[in-house]
């Protein structure tokens, strides 16, 4: 069903002029020092544009921070080529975790200034290659409202989301101040992630999930249909339902086992940050439908909530009437339930595994 050592990763694409913060933004981000404690090393020359830094989460998802070389008034002709180059060749690969789910560019809000072509670039590049693209304000807590201001107001014209980043902690005379704005990227990021890579793992698996309850449901019917239930043992039907299901291996619909490898790590990787991200609704209902199915399956629980169960409920409440008449009409439909109970049953059962496959659909964007 799947390839348990295929890695996925979360690609990440940084630029930026020459001291705008890219590197201390990057170990804020993910709590490390990107640039010494990665396979890779800081780029500053055209030959090794575009290197990946490495960093292996907790949740075993590889993080790959692609730097640049920093932009500068003399080189943009050169580093616009050399951008759409490197993202024509990662972006036409096949494989969602190797291409860029998210493009950074980084300013700082602390005395710089912002080229309306290179934004106009950044919103074409978002455009052409459907990606993920903000623009991260650094230095944010040195920068005056009326720079960010004007930063923002420049942003917005040019159709782009932005984030307002700190990235280090300095003390003054009132206190230290506080770094600010990884929340807002990661969620830039997570979301991303999702379109490009998560959004396919979830299909997949609820493909996966589908067929095996399709593959149970055909396995249950046959053995009613092979089963003794009938209106001569109406007194055991119980008895005979809960060999049928004891008899069915159910394995299937136990977490560990049904969930894909990498589907568990994907989702450990998102939940890890504890942050909104586009697609979270969808794997939280996720995994509610699968603690549902670990639950124990019994008669009672196929009965109670579909149309049969509806209708014995109906049944018992019109037992408790007194009249003459009302108990005529239950015993016609009680007979007729018993002369065709394995019909009853296989509806009931259904009817159940229908619901349950119709909620899988509903997860889908």
């Amino acid at each position: 069903m799947e390839n348990n050592d295929e890695n996925i990763s979360c690609n990440i694409l940084l630029i930026g002029k020459s001291g705008s913060g890219k590197s201390s933004f990057a170990n804020y981000l993910f709590d490390v020092d990107v640039f010494e404690a990665s396979s890779g090393t800081p780029v500053t020359n055209w030959e090794n544009n575009f290197q990946s830094h490495s960093i292996l989460d907790s949740s075993g998802i590889q993080i790959n921070i692609f730097d640049s070389v920093g932009i500068e008034d003399d080189n943009q002709k050169l580093w616009k080529e050399s951008l759409l180059k490197f993202l024509n060749e990662k972006q036409n690969l096949n494989n969602p975790s190797d291409i860029i789910h998210t493009l950074f560019y980084v300013i700082n809000a602390a005395g710089s200034r912002i080229e309306t072509n290179e934004l106009s670039i950044l919103k074409d590049i978002e455009l052409e290659y459907k990606l993920s693209v903000a623009v991260i304000l650094t230095n944010c807590d040195r920068a005056s409202k009326n720079e960010i201001n004007q930063l923002e107001k420049i942003i917005k014209n040019s159709g782009l989301q932005s984030v307002h980043v700190s990235s280090v902690c300095k003390k003054s005379r009132v206190g230290e101040a506080k770094k600010f704005g990884k929340e807002k990227a990661l969620e830039v990021i997570l979301s991303a992630s999702y379109d490009k890579v998560g959004k396919d793992l979830v299909l997949g698996t609820i493909k996966a999930f589908q067929t095996t309850l399709v593959i149970k449901q055909i396995e249950i019917i046959d053995k009613i249909d092979k089963s003794d239930i009938s209106i001569f043992k109406i007194n055991k039907v119980g008895e005979e339902i809960d060999r049928i299901l004891d008899n069915i291996d159910f394995e299937l619909f136990d977490m560990d086992t049904m969930l894909p490898k990498k589907y568990k790590k994907y989702t450990n990787f998102l939940e890890r940050h504890e942050i909104h991200y586009k697609g979270k609704q969808n794997i939280d209902h996720m995994w509610k439908l699968f603690e549902l199915l670990e639950s124990e399956i019994d008669l009672e629980m196929l009965l109670t909530n579909t149309t049969i169960g509806i209708k014995i409920k109906d049944i018992e409440k019109r037992l408790e009437d007194d009249s003459l008449w009302s108990k005529i009409t239950v015993a016609k439909d009680l007979a007729i339930m018993a002369i065709f109970i394995k019909t009853t049953i296989k509806d009931a059962i259904n009817e159940f595994i229908n619901v349950l496959y119709n909620e899988i659909e509903n997860i889908k964007d």
